[in-house]
């Protein structure tokens, strides 16, 4: 790695470790505003049934927004790419139909961060005249948030074949694929750890239940979607007992374990690491090192092993960092 990038990720790397310095009292606090004096709960074992089905990609990202959840779970895809074959479909449609001296192409009018905008552009030659002329017969924006497009101008015909085309393109989500991606949402962002080996039942701490409630919206939406198939999620309360604390303290720290031992694994595979790589793993330390001590405080349990085992980790990728 050469010495401006060394420096450039340094400085990186230490700006993120301070914001891995998490304060306990922080996370008490945000669990006795979670829990409440009256409830009884520690959180929630939840598991679903979903019947073998497919969806469209542009319809999962829809659902993933409508239910507040964050279209980023979702695979990237090359929406880019799906959109430049639908237009170049429409450019070639009926062709036989249109002049010699007519020609439709499409071209890029924008793309910045937050839009793409292309237009078709019919040309006209006049052979008289010696002359050609362009007209804009439609343009198309799409939103990178959610992929979906938007046609301005032209037929009703034309907007319904970019459209379905477009959705050809992009492909459907498979019911491998949507599992994978509630997998990702509840251990990102409900800070899930899973009960049994094999999977299927993972616990949600009583600090992260307003996410299980967006888990349940979108599993009413697929429902909807997906009429008279099996698409449902259930919740099973774990009462907040000195017993049910040290089970779960158990099942916690063995699949933080395994975690760690798979972040140790991929650390020591990293051979030239870049920015971007380096970025991504300190995410990934600090958004362990908030789970660990938000089990820590909840369960009351001593993490200081665990911990330990994430510092190591942390300066084993800082060490490769300055080699």
């Amino acid at each position: 790695m050469s010495t401006q990038n060394q420096t450039t990720t340094s400085k990186s790397l230490q700006r993120q470790t301070k914001i891995l310095q998490s304060s306990k009292k922080a996370v008490r606090s945000m669990i006795a505003n979670s829990l409440g004096g009256e409830t009884a709960t520690l959180g929630s074992c939840i598991y679903w049934s979903l019947s073998e089905m497919q969806i469209s990609y542009l319809d999962f990202v829809k659902l993933l927004s409508d239910a507040g959840m964050d279209t980023a779970l979702a695979p990237t895809v090359r929406a880019k790419s799906a959109l430049h074959k639908a237009l170049k479909a429409e450019t070639k449609f009926e062709i036989q139909e249109r002049s010699k001296a007519n020609d439709k192409f499409h071209r890029k009018v924008l793309d910045d961060k937050d839009v793409a905008v292309f237009a078709i552009v019919t040309s006209s030659v006049d052979a008289t005249a010696q002359d050609v002329t362009f007209d804009t017969e439609v343009k198309i924006v799409m939103n990178k948030k959610d992929y979906s497009i938007r046609v301005v101008g032209g037929s009703e015909d034309i907007s319904n074949r970019i459209q379905e085309r477009y959705k050809e393109y992009m492909g459907v989500y498979t019911l491998d694929q949507i599992r994978s991606t509630l997998l990702r949402f509840i251990y990102r962002h409900a800070s899930a750890i899973m009960v049994r080996e094999s999977g299927g039942i993972y616990f949600v701490p009583a600090t992260h239940m307003e996410e299980f409630k967006k888990l349940q919206t979108f599993f009413g939406l697929l429902a909807d979607l997906n009429p008279g198939k099996s698409c449902e999620v259930n919740e099973i309360p774990v009462v907040d007992a000195p017993g049910q604390k040290a089970l779960m303290w158990k099942t916690f720290t063995a699949d933080i374990m395994n975690r760690l031992n798979t972040m140790r694994r991929e650390v020591s595979e990293i051979e030239d690491p870049t920015e971007k790589s380096v970025e991504r793993r300190i995410q990934d330390f600090q958004k362990l090192r908030e789970e660990i001590e938000v089990y820590e405080a909840l369960l009351e349990g001593m993490a200081s092993d665990l911990k330990d085992n994430l510092n190591s980790i942390q300066k084993d990728l800082q060490a490769k960092l300055l080699a």
